[in-house]
């Protein structure tokens, strides 16, 4: 291969690494494409919600533990809060770690978990695990640091094991007393 007037190795042009192509988008989707939105706490779930589409951007928010109770909102958060899933991605996907490990990890109970169902009934999940620290544990004053404190797991339609932000998920990460 050559370029003309070009000096210099090509290989980091090249890669055949396929994830390295991929997308990293976990959910991109407008008002009108989103039939539900779905946050789990399975470790607490009264802080569990659902969000619906009614259509002509209305919504509604439900508790999965009733489904029949709606739940009064203010309207201007949820309306906020389903914007925010126009373009959520992950950093990358974990390569470093053993089958093992992953195994380990996604057979675990999940801190959280998304299911967001779009018009046409397709769902797309994502479970979410802390991370451990890479730096092992270190006492930061208020004891010691055992998980990672920026990054976390995410494991989206049981195939793609990934790693995400805190600073890109937080906004999402809510429960619904937070829209009261």
């Amino acid at each position: 291969m050559h370029i003309e007037g070009f000096r210099g190795f090509l290989t980091p042009r090249y890669f055949t690494n396929e994830n390295e192509w991929r997308s990293t988008a976990v959910f991109q989707y407008s008002y009108d494409e989103i039939s539900q939105i779905k946050l789990e706490y399975p470790d607490k779930p009264g802080k569990s919600f659902f969000i619906s589409n009614l259509g002509n951007n209305k919504f509604s928010l439900g508790n999965p533990e009733n489904l029949k109770q709606s739940i009064p909102f203010d309207t201007v958060a949820l309306m906020k809060y389903v914007s925010l899933f126009q373009k959520i991605n992950f950093e990358g996907f974990e390569e470093t770690k053993t089958g093992q490990f992953i195994d380990s990890v996604i057979h675990s109970s999940p801190i959280q978990v998304f299911s967001v169902t779009d018009k046409n009934g397709k769902v797309k999940t994502v479970k979410m695990f802390l991370k451990p620290s890479s730096q092992g544990p270190e006492d930061n004053g208020a004891g010691p640091v055992t998980y990672d404190l920026e990054r976390f797991y995410g494991y989206i339609d049981d195939k793609d094991f990934v790693v995400l932000q805190y600073f890109v998920f937080d906004p999402i990460l809510k429960t619904k007393d937070d829209f009261r």
